[in-house]
């Protein structure tokens, strides 16, 4: 295969992938969320900035998706995730509704309401990484769980719209000498929105400060353990 013909086959706008639509990728996370966010309430607050954070941090972040690290990659680089532990653990907002909505957009969704197959395709070596979650109540799991189902559905939806909107050249399969040609992975629409919603970045200052946090935390501790050993040779 001679360079000309590997330039031509690595064209993205015969795999359906123009600039255009990258580019436009993290407004449709955001008209997306616009859709979903009003379901995100308890009786007495708003949760829906938890949510929207939980959110990207599933979507945009290939591993160690815990409240912690999410809340500093996505939001704070000094935060704790304490507070979106709480809105996963402890909020009484219902999982059911945004669940409920996305059955109905699905069922509205051409193609898709009778009989219709869509399909996630993940490598070995590209998967979700969605089930990482460990929950230790139920109602976090469930939380995690609805979270997990949305940020399934915008996936599946930005595929579905760009192989009817962005067609593949035909003749790709022929040229690959193949019957079908692989679907976007959920791995490959991650890269795509981490290039067009990256995630901040630390500043020297936040990671010095935040390596000095650490630092304390882990002096306080050993002090504290070693108090506790004094304690305990002094009552023998």
């Amino acid at each position: 295969m001679n360079d000309e013909t590997t330039r031509d086959i690595c064209d993205p706008n015969r795999w359906g992938l123009p600039a255009e639509a990258i580019a436009d990728l993290g407004n449709r996370l955001q008209n997306f969320w616009e859709r979903f966010r009003g379901n995100f309430k308890t009786r007495t607050h708003n949760v829906a900035g938890h949510a929207w954070t939980y959110l990207r941090g599933l979507l945009l972040m290939k591993t160690k998706r815990n409240f912690a690290n999410i809340d500093r990659r996505v939001i704070d680089p000094e935060g704790d995730g304490q507070n979106l532990q709480q809105f996963m653990s402890d909020s009484p907002w219902a999982a059911q509704p945004p669940i409920q909505q996305v059955q109905q957009e699905i069922a509205s969704t051409p193609g898709l309401a009778q009989g219709g197959v869509l399909l996630l395709d993940e490598s070995p070596d590209e998967k979700a990484g969605w089930d990482e979650f460990q929950a230790q109540k139920y109602r976090a799991w469930e939380h995690h769980l609805e979270l997990t189902i949305l940020a399934t559905w915008f996936i599946a939806q930005t595929k579905y719209d760009w192989a009817r909107t962005h067609a593949r050249d035909p003749q790709l399969a022929q040229q690959m000498e193949l019957d079908v040609l692989p679907a976007l992975s959920v791995a490959n629409v991650r890269e795509l929105l981490q290039a067009v919603m990256p995630l901040p970045q630390f500043s020297q200052d936040q990671a010095t400060r935040l390596v000095v946090k650490h630092l304390v935390k882990r002096s306080r501790s050993t002090r504290s353990c070693l108090s506790a050993q004094r304690s305990q040779r002094g009552q023998t």
